[in-house]
């Protein structure tokens, strides 16, 4: 199968060219960036193009005679620009756009939109069509998503999927700063009231979506789907694979009340004083509440993933300890 991957030399999207490659496909990964290729191989080819180029986007797909469309381009943040302005177009017109190139070129026939799982955000699980956005980054998706589904994805098959927290290495300096954190003996836990979250790492988010490409028509058309690892992250438990790795001194922990306070004095900060400082209300929230989706389906359509909790913890230490970028 010919696959075109968008977002190709972002973090997910190169693991998952690789991924795809070293499982026989061909592969063309675009991406607006200009960088230098993360990997070669035979069967991959790298090009330069952005999904708001709608004659280059049809042209790379027409000329590569792309099978199978995966989405993963997208602008991503937590800046505070409304959901449609041009700081998001890449999420919303870019949609389009790809729907667009999968109504008219005609060699395609699968196509993987990528969204967030924070469409929606809060208790219980949605019906595919709720949206509860916390961001306007999410709220850009919720725009995407409705574009996928009034125009019936553009062809034969397609499906949504939301991916969770994804982690592993070359992951973002965000979480990079997470394990410095770790390593330094800085991080801590927050109370004593254990927090879960659903996350993914990226080698097998990389094998969820190419599983997403080989399964019938009927496993997958026209369903959304949750990328995460089937084991729910105790996250205390998974903070403390890390500091066994780093052999860094125990985490301690500091009461709620204290945390909030921390956590109003990083906002007075930041919005105050200009700081970037890295404790904030956002941060407390994400540190304290339980995060976790409907993952039977993907289970059920994916099957075993290749790399065990700790394979991968393991793997992301072994990286970040050769000198994190």
């Amino acid at each position: 199968m010919k696959v075109l991957v968008t977002g190709a030399m972002g973090f997910i999207g190169r693991f998952f060219c690789k991924t795809l490659v070293d499982a026989g496909f061909e592969v063309c990964g675009i991406d607006q960036k200009t960088s230098q290729a993360p990997f070669e191989n035979p069967g991959m080819r790298w090009e330069q193009c952005d999904l708001l180029d709608l004659g280059r986007l049809t042209e790379l797909t027409q000329e590569f005679g792309a099978e199978a469309i995966v989405n993963l381009g997208a602008k991503t943040g937590l800046k505070n620009f409304p959901a449609d302005s041009e700081y998001f177009a890449a999420n919303t017109r870019g949609t389009n756009h790809l729907i667009q190139v999968a109504r008219e070129v005609g060699s395609v026939r699968r196509m993987i939109y990528v969204s967030t799982k924070y469409v929606w955000r809060g208790d219980g699980m949605p019906n595919h069509r709720e949206y509860a956005p916390a961001t306007t980054y999410g709220e850009s998706k919720v725009l995407s998503e409705e574009a996928v589904w009034e125009e019936d994805g553009g062809c034969e098959e397609w499906c949504i999927v939301r991916p969770t927290t994804i982690w592993g290495p070359e992951m973002s300096t965000h979480y990079q700063r997470f394990l410095s954190m770790l390593r330094s003996g800085l991080y801590f836990h927050i109370g004593t009231k254990p927090v879960k979250k659903d996350m993914g790492y990226v080698g097998n988010t990389a094998f969820q979506l190419m599983r997403l490409l080989q399964v019938e028509r009927e496993q997958m058309h026209r369903k959304i789907f949750y990328l995460a690892d089937y084991e729910t992250v105790v996250l205390e438990e998974w903070a403390e694979g890390f500091r066994r790795e780093f052999r860094s001194t125990p985490i301690w922990r500091v009461p709620r009340g204290m945390a909030r306070l921390m956590a109003w004095a990083g906002d007075f900060l930041n919005m105050v004083m200009r700081r970037r400082f890295p404790f904030t209300s956002f941060r407390y929230q994400n540190l304290t509440e339980d995060d976790c989706c409907e993952m039977d389906l993907t289970k059920a359509v994916c099957g075993p993933l290749p790399f065990s909790r700790d394979e991968a913890i393991r793997e992301t230490a072994k990286w970040f300890k050769r000198g994190a970028k």
